[in-house]
């Protein structure tokens, strides 16, 4: 079973890749990413608006009820949430981009802090395919489901403008 910790470790691993990457989505906010018509910028409007996890909580267990009817969860026009999301975060240059990703993320270390074990164990009906999963596994899934493939896609987009220095670079 999925702990706090490993949640907390998850969240604290994520802040460490954006920092990592800052300088370079700074830098390279226009650069597009390898697919789709995202720029770095917009999809750090999305990674920000997501980063508070917790925050999935209520829309699972809506989700969870649905399941356990039979029916299934819809998910609205995914495409247009993003949108949506990028078009709410115009205003904000990638620092602040940036600086409310971090703020979400320590939210949701707060958050966290304060769910039961029992609340954190709550098995939930997986809506994708048979089984059950965690709160605390749908929350590491989330973060590095969502966050962590798109923190990717920006990294291959710097990784064309502006290439790191990893092992034998």
């Amino acid at each position: 079973m999925t702990t706090r910790q490993e949640v907390l470790e998850a969240l604290k691993e994520a802040d460490r890749r954006l920092d990592w990457l800052s300088g370079r989505i700074k830098a390279h906010p226009d650069a597009p990413l390898p697919q789709g018509t995202w720029k770095v910028r917009d999809c750090m409007s999305h990674v920000a608006a997501r980063a508070e996890i917790t925050s999935i909580i209520p829309t699972m267990m809506q989700m969870a009820e649905v399941v356990k009817r039979g029916g299934r969860p819809s998910f609205g026009n995914i495409d247009e949430v993003n949108s949506g999301q990028v078009a709410e975060r115009k205003a904000k240059n990638v620092e602040g981009l940036i600086a409310e990703t971090k703020q979400g993320h320590a939210q949701a270390v707060k958050a966290i802090g304060s769910m039961s074990e029992a609340q954190l164990a709550h098995a939930l009906p997986k809506f994708w395919e048979k089984g059950e999963i965690s709160v605390a596994e749908m929350l590491i899934m989330n973060l590095q489901g969502n966050e962590g493939v798109h923190l990717n896609d920006i990294e291959a987009a710097l990784e064309r403008v502006a290439p790191s220095r990893k092992a034998g670079g």
